[in-house]
């Protein structure tokens, strides 16, 4: 309840207006109050839509309907005037609260509540239905609870069962999320379309969301027709297999009211009838009773104000959400009985993903607790409750295979040879397992010992992982078979804590305490042997034409063919910094970003020193794994460098110069993503893309928590979930405004 604008009439027709209620697509709802005294709330039209004599015939429809309806569980029509200038509609005001704002100050309902709460909602809409009427936009707003029980409110796009449909051109008239799947497709919805959206609202009751998600409208019709509903929440199972049974696509299978009432009603615990408050927990009913001594009194006026019967001041125009169908496709959303290959759901309003396409949206059960990882047209993830990993169709985010794994994932490594990668601990013991990337099967698994930050290494049909030998209890790094996960051989190491080896056009590289050693990865035979004077701590990194290696004191380039040194860089980090620096070879060049928050570009050649740049409190500081660490990305004729903490850089390439340099704030992201021609990096409200070449923030995807930022170089895949979230709850797939590099 808020006050009146400035804008808004002293009163409509006879009634007194003390306060604003809510407003809608068709019109402003207000606290009034008649001669006599009585609360009244009265609903006024939109100016812009008065003028529609469609939608005059639709506004005399629903005072037809709305007055017809008479039950213990709906509010009474008291006066209308279909005719006003600004036509306006009178029903008994219903003190309290909506059954979506006590959801959100009090949290789901108990068990018994929401059966309560079910058999008056059922028993409600029998009402509706026996008087010819579908209500056709039941939602939780549309619900609410007073002193003397739950009551059904809005009848805004109620019509007569036997009329058709009267809407704007293409136009589908409902709330997302709680729409039936014929009435999202603008066919005929019956009264098993409201049977559909009560149990939506009976979900939402129980488990604080609806049964299918939330999101933009494009995607949240998709999951209402194409998607089973999450009902995971909800604690009574007998209730759960009852709105499963309810929210059924097929509106021919659902069950009548007259059912779900007498099954409901036996179930009914003593002394929860749904009348009054004593239904409810205690801190509802205690809160619904404060609502309803809220009221606004002021002067009791007994005349019309002059001028004001059925017209309302000049008001700027309200703009409105609508959902409208064109002739187009939009990657995943079909629409059945459409007479189109598919349809393009396009959002007037603000939208937290601004210009930005919006492909899909996966709801996760649970939340996303790792991923996603992209590969071969194929987006994994995993979910932490229960522990299932899933793989979706990177093009529409369709489930391709579900599967249930009891062990603790602690990372999907990466997606190569047809499987994907995944290390999870069973027991104490930390496994690598591969699964089928069509089929989500799992293939084999193995012993595992690698930082979280790095891939599996693959390569000459072979898996190489680290680990020890259960014979010898020496440090090995082991291969095995990829097809089939079974060993092949061992190579042995002096310690057991080294970096991940390489593998390139058949040799394996390991890195190990003071050798670098080169392996034929086919027979296993030693090729060469480096060793340095202090510990490697980096993954080797294979170039054009030199192994590049980080140890303690500095990098070393070494020949391929032979393990000789061509030469090395002292470490300019300060003393005690032992983490590798990560290469990234560039043709002639080599860009270092490595320890003491310094990126050096170095002469692949020779060596030689070209530029330094200092990104100041960045991952050294944080003591991340070096895998990650300051990874370029490369735009152009520049790069693209986050420094793990606040700052952003655009380094040239050449003069190894900042060209910009740009504050972050909240970033969960700690290497961007290159996707449209820009350089999008997460943050803790939303994904900020960058104009590579200016720094200039270009776009912004706003209103959630992003992780695990990936992308195919045209669409964006990451977790998203509430700002207030721990851990996110969908993955998303976004094509972003895109641009040439210049």
């Amino acid at each position: 309840m808020e006050p009146l604008q400035a804008e808004d009439p002293e009163g409509v027709g006879p009634y007194q207006l003390l306060a604003r209620l809510g407003a809608g697509g068709m019109g402003k709802v207000f606290l009034g109050r008649s001669p006599s005294g009585r609360m009244v709330a009265v609903k006024v039209v939109h100016a812009e839509l008065a003028g529609d004599t469609d939608f005059r015939a639709r506004f005399r429809r629903e005072i037809t309907a709305a007055g017809s309806v008479s039950g213990a569980f709906t509010a009474a029509v008291v006066d209308a005037d279909p005719e006003a200038p600004n036509p306006w509609l009178v029903t008994e005001f219903l003190p309290g609260m909506s059954l979506e704002a006590a959801v959100a100050r009090h949290g789901p309902l108990p068990p018994a509540a929401v059966t309560a709460l079910a058999a008056s909602l059922a028993e409600g809409l029998t009402a509706v239905h026996r008087a010819g009427v579908v209500h056709r936009d039941l939602k939780p707003s549309n619900v609410m609870l007073t002193p003397e029980g739950p009551r059904v409110i809005d009848f805004g796009i109620a019509r007569p069962t036997d009329a058709s449909a009267i809407t704007q051109s293409g136009m589908a008239v409902g709330s997302p999320g709680y729409m039936a799947p014929e009435q999202a497709a603008m066919q005929q919805s019956g009264p098993p379309g409201d049977v559909f959206s009560m149990a939506a609202v009976l979900v939402f009751a129980a488990t604080g969301a609806g049964p299918f998600g939330t999101g933009p409208m494009h995607a949240m019709i998709y999951r209402i027709m194409h998607e089973a509903p999450r009902l995971a929440g909800v604690a009574d199972a007998e209730l759960g297999r009852m709105l499963a049974a309810c929210l059924d696509k097929d509106p021919a299978r659902r069950p009548a009211l007259d059912q779900i009432l007498r099954w409901l009603v036996a179930r009914l615990p003593e002394h929860t009838a749904p009348h009054g408050v004593t239904w409810l927990p205690p801190s509802v009913a205690e809160d619904i009773g404060t609502h309803s001594t809220q009221v606004p009194q002021g002067p009791l006026r007994t005349a019309p104000v002059p001028g004001t019967h059925g017209t309302q001041a000049a008001r700027k125009p309200v703009k409105r959400r609508r959902v409208l169908m064109a002739g187009l496709a939009v990657a995943g959303v079909g629409i059945a009985g459409a007479g189109t290959a598919g349809a393009a759901w396009l959002l007037n309003g603000d939208d937290a993903m601004g210009d930005a396409e919006e492909l899909w949206t996966f709801e996760v059960p649970g939340e996303v607790s790792q991923g996603p990882v992209l590969g071969d047209g194929v987006v994994v993830m995993a979910s932490g409750s229960p522990r299932t990993l899933y793989g979706l169709d990177a093009k529409t985010g369709k489930e391709r295979w579900k599967t249930p794994f009891a062990p603790s994932i602690t990372a999907i490594r990466n997606i190569a040879d047809g499987l994907v990668y995944v290390s999870a601990m069973s027991g104490s013991i930390q496994l690598l397992y591969a699964f089928d990337l069509k089929t989500g099967k799992e293939r084999w698994n193995l012993p595992f010992d690698a930082p979280l930050g790095v891939p599996v290494v693959t390569g000459s049909g072979s898996v190489f992982v680290g680990g020890v030998d259960t014979r010898t209890m020496k440090p090995v790094v082991m291969s095995a078979d990829v097809a089939t996960g079974r060993p092949q051989r061992t190579y042995e190491t002096s310690t057991k804590i080294f970096p991940s080896p390489a593998h390139a056009e058949g040799t394996l590289y390991i890195a190990a305490g003071l050798d670098l050693t080169a392996y034929n990865a086919t027979t296993g035979a030693r090729v060469w042997t480096y060793k340095s004077q202090d510990r490697f701590t980096g993954m080797p990194v294979v170039g054009r034409s030199a192994v590049y290696v980080s140890s303690e004191q500095g990098l070393h380039a070494l020949d391929p063919g032979n393990g000789k040194r061509l030469w090395a860089v002292a470490n300019p980090s300060p003393k005690g910094t032992t983490n590798g620096w990560v290469p990234t070879a560039l043709g002639p060049l080599v860009l270092c970003p490595g320890p003491g928050d310094v990126v050096l570009q170095l002469e692949g050649g020779t060596g030689r020193k070209m530029s330094s740049l200092s990104l100041g409190g960045g991952l050294s500081a944080r003591g991340r794994d070096g895998a990650d660490l300051y990874r370029p990305v490369m735009a152009g004729a520049g790069a693209v460098i986050f420094n793990g903490v606040d700052q952003l850089y655009g380094m040239a390439i050449g003069s190894g110069q900042a060209s910009w340099q740009k504050p972050v704030k909240g970033a969960t992201g700690l290497v961007p993503v290159k996707a449209g021609g820009r350089v999008h990096l997460a943050t803790e409200t939303g994904v900020l893309s960058y104009d590579a070449h200016t720094g200039k923030v270009v776009h912004e995807i706003t209103g959630m928590k992003v992780r695990d930022l990936v992308t195919d170089d045209d669409v964006l895949y990451f977790a998203a979930g509430p700002t207030t979230a721990t851990k996110p709850t969908t993955i998303r797939a976004v094509r972003p405004p895109s641009t040439v590099d210049s």
